[in-house]
């Protein structure tokens, strides 16, 4: 599912019609994770870090995404906030098989955003 979101948010703005707008399309992207997710406990997580609900975790406002590369780092953030929460508490039956899907926060902070663009586009074969 992740990796179906972050080839959305890089060709999304490109290729939509309707929301060719970086923001207009991360909203799309959280109106969607919220929904759909199948994941309980990453749609809960989510949603607090995209102000949905309350809770003391930080948010990650997607009206402020401006351009294609905010919504490519915007999201890349975003899974990285919620693989953090279940790497912190691997206790919670709320977030699924983590044996099957080990969770890991990548790649690591000395990475520049702009490489981290460079790496996504290249690891989806996207120009």
């Amino acid at each position: 599912m992740w990796r179906l979101l972050h080839v959305m948010s890089i060709y999304g703005p490109e290729k939509s019609i309707i929301f060719p707008k970086a923001a207009d399309y991360s909203s799309l992207i959280a109106d969607f994770i919220l929904t759909h997710f199948p994941c309980v406990g990453c749609r809960q997580d989510f949603s607090q870090r995209v102000g949905k609900s309350r809770g003391n975790l930080k948010v990650r406002n997607p009206s402020q995404v401006n351009n294609n590369d905010d919504l490519i780092i915007w999201l890349w953030k975003l899974h990285n906030d919620v693989n953090q929460t279940l790497m912190n508490d691997q206790a919670l039956a709320s977030y699924g098989d983590l044996e099957s899907f080990p969770k890991r926060v990548w790649p690591n902070d000395k990475t520049s955003e702009r490489e981290i663009v460079g790496i996504l586009r290249k690891e989806y074969k996207i120009r």
